[in-house]
């Protein structure tokens, strides 16, 4: 998948749109968990690690009044994801290793 960038995109990086995508994919579902964060505790334009995602995140942001097609179009994710409560934040790391990618089906 290539993301183009609109020419102001908005909040959040290569993590938080992962994340909110697959969010989409996994909507409903009570039995993944899906984490995309980068160790360096930043992504893209935002302060946030990235995001932890499940079945419920797409129905968080309805009942905000949000259409998750159109945050992953305007590469919004991260405000989608604060609204959902679904970042992830732990503070400039110090490392800069790589992302971590990791999915969990109970």
């Amino acid at each position: 998948m290539t993301v183009q960038l609109p020419e102001y995109p908005g909040q959040g990086g290569r993590c938080q749109h992962l994340a909110l995508a697959i969010a989409q994919m996994i909507k409903g579902r009570d039995d993944i968990i899906f984490l995309a964060a980068g160790t360096d505790g930043t992504d893209g334009s935002s302060d946030d690690a990235g995001a932890m995602v499940d079945g419920g995140t797409i129905e968080r942001g309805i009942q905000e009044g949000m259409d998750a097609r159109q945050f992953l179009e305007t590469a919004n994710s991260g405000k989608y994801l604060a609204e959902s409560g679904d970042l992830v934040n732990t503070g400039e790391t110090g490392t800069n290793v790589m992302d971590l990618i990791l999915g969990l089906k109970l």
